[in-house]
């Protein structure tokens, strides 16, 4: 039938055409097959290879042996490993000969058979994308991963693998700043330019050509700029993440340079080359400039990876820096004034020695002149790393402008690329480059007053620098130790515990819930993610239940509901997870009443919009169990806080998110724009002015979602979808006047309560953005994904793009 296409014969005819022998042996094989699947899971991986033959022979079998197929790649994981998307691993260590042959095999696989049963070839083609992660083609495996998602809406079978997968393939692969840093076009020139220069100065000393190193080589984009120019003969990268790292191998493999380009997962002091090297760039600067252990690494290159004579780019850096009052900032540091009230008995602080800010959108006055602190030249990093934890003498002199009270030092550092100082960088506050903020340290609030002098004592360590305030009066201004215990947060933490109308609508939401279980004993059980400091609100209830990290944070809500006068005997810390919780408090009261006493619950999940103003999805998860576990066990009432949440929805228009999500610009002629396939769809804990967005509709509220026992019934219907492999929920946005679509914002707050100052959070325009007029309508779909909780979608683009 060689006239008549392959998808037009019905099964039958395609058995007609197995021989006799082809039939023996397809017999044979499975049953082996069979066999070593008994063993699994050693066995799995010569049983996947036999019945990968088999429906490369008769792919007519796929409906037959689909299960045992899957089954059979899945059930290599002996080694417990994880693969990079989140799928497990096939063999021990990702060995790269099996990771490419399980590959093989899963293509060779998806290639030929129908797509019938759906299910198993959504669960065929997952396999293949989480493979293709493993062997760290992670553009292939993300396409790959994106038919296996569409397949599923289409055929309205599950996809929550897919796009379990997608997500940590991206969370491994690529991290947001990346497309930031890509899109910024003066530092990509700047850096060209510096490399261009070097190769022409160093290019008469060596007639072979030259051998250049990029350290911290990221998507790739510096090393190809280098390879391009006429004279350079091999360049080697090094990039630590192994993830990212397989990125810039594949974004390298599809450009056209001049010259091979050897890519390595290492750090480069780990590195050890044949021979050393002409030219070493470096870009492994933070925005406090030392942050990523720059200058370990700089010394290291010049001493045991940089030829005699060669060139080190960057040359020299120069940090600057000026006192500010900010009242804003301190929120960033410690807690203040947790559920509207001083706290008092322990010290909540920042995890991090400084934060990162860009301080032009932060309200602040400036209480000295920006003063130049100190100059680091390269070229003497050995004198720099031996006078590392001194005091630089003299200190610096700094001249108060304006009366205030010191909150905060901010600095920021010039980079001169070239030794002559013709390229350069800067990430100052006002016109610095895009790719860095500020670093803010926090300071002891010293009182300054206009036309003072005080002096900046300042020492570099090898991971950052330290600075303290002196004062008129020659006393040294520094943040005291405190005799109370200490514990350090995550700036996110920080910012909600300090967020006083977040802490009054949970007191309000409690006193309601109280007051409707008014003449019972109350238990409150707080299934909170982070520190349970709405205990420190709980004093209408007769016993309290709730969940922390570890000892530590044991003991620091001890001290805390010790210096709030709650009573600890009827509080229970358990270093236990919310759903620990959960099983331990419901659905019998914790502990357990030995009169036998009926009482009511209140359970609290007061972070279950987070501060970065996502819906927090592990938190649906933690209610889900608990409406599961206690389905017609409950003897008492048991009420939810919040009761519900409600997701408003708007069009946005903003140019400046577009350039933090996906690449846009080619800096110097070079197109990484590949790596868009690795684009995030959602975007969370952005300040609305950084954006500079538009807003181009109204906001439409698209749903309540009730988080009492109705819940299972709402997620289950937020989880359908319809016949065309679409959600259910489809909500009508109209633009209120022109511009570009670049994104949906999503509000979630509590129902019935105002709209706390959440950071923004939404999702991208899946693809190129349209352009709308006044009037036009898109719709967007809102459906529930337990990896990625509420999600909103536009509904009209195709299911492989959205």
């Amino acid at each position: 039938r060689h006239g008549q296409p392959r998808e037009q014969e019905s099964e039958e005819e395609a058995e007609e055409e197995i021989d006799s022998a082809t039939s023996r042996w397809v017999t044979e094989a499975v049953a082996h097959a069979r066999e070593l699947m008994k063993e699994r899971p050693r066995g799995a991986p010569e049983a996947a290879s036999l019945l990968s033959s088999v429906l490369l022979r008769v792919p007519a079998l796929w409906a037959e042996l689909s299960q045992e197929t899957l089954m059979a790649f899945a059930s290599g994981d002996i080694s417990g490993d994880r693969s990079h998307s989140g799928g497990s691993a096939f063999v021990p260590k990702n060995a790269d000969l099996a990771a490419k042959t399980r590959r093989l095999l899963l293509a060779s696989v998806a290639a030929v058979i129908a797509e019938k049963p759906p299910m198993a070839s959504v669960a065929l083609l997952c396999l293949l994308g989480e493979a293709e992660a493993d062997e760290g083609r992670f553009i292939a495996a993300f396409q790959t991963l994106r038919r296996a998602q569409a397949l599923a809406r289409q055929s309205n079978t599950n996809g929550d693998r897919a796009e379990a997968a997608l997500q940590g393939l991206r969370a491994a692969a690529l991290q947001r700043w990346h497309f930031q840093m890509i899109n910024d076009v003066p530092r990509g020139e700047q850096y060209g330019r510096a490399i261009e220069m070097a190769v022409a100065e160093l290019l008469p000393q060596a007639p072979t050509g030259l051998l250049a190193l990029d350290i911290g080589a990221g998507t790739g984009l510096l090393s190809l700029m280098c390879a391009r120019l006429k004279g350079v003969r091999e360049v080697h990268a090094c990039e630590m993440n192994d993830a990212l790292c397989a990125v810039a191998r594949e974004v390298i493999a599809a450009s056209q340079s001049c010259c091979p380009v050897t890519v390595h997962p290492v750090v480069s002091t780990s590195l050890q080359p044949r021979e050393k090297f002409d030219l070493i760039f470096c870009e492994v600067f933070d925005a406090g400039l030392l942050g990523e252990h720059a200058l370990p690494t700089l010394l290291h290159a010049k001493k045991a990876l940089l030829k005699e004579g060669g060139i080190l780019v960057p040359a020299r850096a120069t940090l600057f820096g000026q006192v500010v009052e900010a009242p804003g900032l301190l929120d960033r540091f410690s807690v203040r004034s947790p559920t509207g009230a001083a706290l008092a008995g322990a010290r909540l602080q920042n995890s991090e020695r400084y934060t990162c800010e860009t301080m032009w959108a932060v309200p602040h006055k400036k209480l000295t002149e920006a003063a130049k602190l100190v100059t680091l030249d390269f070229h003497q990093i050995e004198y720099l790393y031996s006078n590392l934890g001194n005091w630089i003498d003299p200190p610096i002199e700094l001249s108060v402008c304006r009366t205030g009270e010191a909150h905060a030092f901010v600095f920021w550092w010039e980079l001169e690329l070239d030794a002559h100082g013709r390229c350069r960088i800067h990430t100052a506050p006002e016109g610095g480059s895009e790719s860095w903020q500020q670093a803010v340290q926090p300071m002891a609030k010293a009182k300054l007053q206009e036309g003072q002098k005080v002096q900046l004592h300042l020492r570099l360590q090898a991971d950052g620098m330290e600075v303290a305030l002196q004062e008129a009066s020659g006393q040294i201004a520094s943040i005291e130790p405190t005799d109370v215990p200490e514990l350090q947060l995550e700036e996110e933490e920080l910012l909600r515990f300090n967020d006083a109308k977040h802490w009054q609508m949970v007191q309000t939401a409690l006193q309601a819930a109280f007051q409707r279980l008014e003449k019972r004993s109350v238990q409150l059980v707080d299934i909170s993610e982070s520190l349970p400091l709405a205990l420190l609100q709980s004093a209408s209830s007769d016993s309290c239940v709730a969940g922390v990290r570890g000892n530590t944070e044991k003991e620091v809500m001890k001290a805390l509901l010790a210096a709030h006068s709650i009573d600890n005997e009827k509080v229970f810390l358990l270093v236990a997870s919310p759903q620990q919780v959960i099983q331990a408090a419901l659905p019998v009261p914790y502990p357990l009443k030995e009169d036998g006493q009926s009482i009511a619950s209140i359970v609290l999940c007061e972070d279950v919009v987070a501060a970065s103003g996502a819906l927090r999805s592990e938190a649906l998860e933690d209610l889900a169990l608990l409406w599961r576990s206690c389905a017609g066990k409950l003897q008492r009432e048991v009420l939810v806080v919040p009761e519900a949440i409600t997701l408003k929805l708007a069009l946005i228009q903003s140019h400046e998110l577009e350039r933090r999500t996906r690449v846009v610009e080619r800096p110097g002629g070079v197109d990484v724009s590949s790596v868009n396939a690795l684009s995030v769809p959602e975007f969370l804990g952005l300040e609305e002015s950084l954006l500079q967005l538009q807003w181009l509709s109204a906001e439409v509220e698209a749903l309540t979602l009730p988080l009492g026992e109705p819940l299972l019934t709402a997620l289950a219907a937020l989880s359908a979808t319809g016949d065309n492999g679409q959600p259910l929920l489809r909500v009508k946005l109209v633009a209120s006047c022109a511009g570009k679509v670049h994104g949906i914002a999503t509000k979630f707050s509590w129902a019935g309560a105002s709209e706390p100052g959440h950071q923004l959070a939404g999702v991208t325009w899946p693809g190129l953005p349209p352009e709308l007029e006044a009037g036009d309508a898109v719709f967007a779909s809102v459906r529930y994904s337990p990896c990625r909780g509420l999600v909103a979608a536009d509904s009209a683009a195709d299911a492989e793009s959205q």
